[in-house]
């Protein structure tokens, strides 16, 4: 159903995702699916050239599985950015405490699987963002923020 929306588009879909407890962004939006102390599930639905806020989490890993087209993952360390491709299956951790963000290279699906660091439990307010997420009108291959 949310598919059929999603290639709908338009403000029934924001009002659906919103009325399940989902947030809409610029990029697309999220479904929060499971949450306990040690472990959070999010389903995201990423529109083409959308990127998501450079952040970094505290105190959880991020895990991103990629089940419906590409993500572009870059993380920022002292090296400077670094970039990979995930296609359907690909599954890739970002640890606790790394900047990153997810560049979509064509409508994508993905879960996000947040894992909370050995001694820490899965807390709101965890991540710290440095920009905002939006869409790149572009050829997302070339984005570089």
């Amino acid at each position: 159903m949310l598919e059929y929306l999603a290639a709908k588009g338009g403000a029934s879909l924001e009002r659906t995702i919103r009325a399940i407890g989902g947030s809409w962004k610029r990029w697309g939006f999220s479904l929060p699916l499971f949450q306990n102390d040690e472990i959070e599930v999010v389903w995201i639905r990423a529109w083409r050239g959308g990127y998501s806020s450079r952040h970094y989490h505290r105190k959880k890993d991020n895990v991103f599985l990629v089940t419906k087209g590409r993500l572009l993952i870059v993380s920022y360390g002292p090296q400077g950015p670094m970039k990979e491709i995930l296609e359907p299956g690909a599954v890739l951790s970002v640890p606790a405490g790394v900047d990153h963000r997810f560049v979509a290279l064509d409508d994508a699906v993905a879960y996000e699987i947040y894992r909370a660091t050995t001694d820490q439990f899965i807390r709101a307010g965890d991540i710290v963002r440095q920009d905002a997420g939006g869409v790149f009108r572009g050829d997302p291959l070339e984005f570089d923020g």
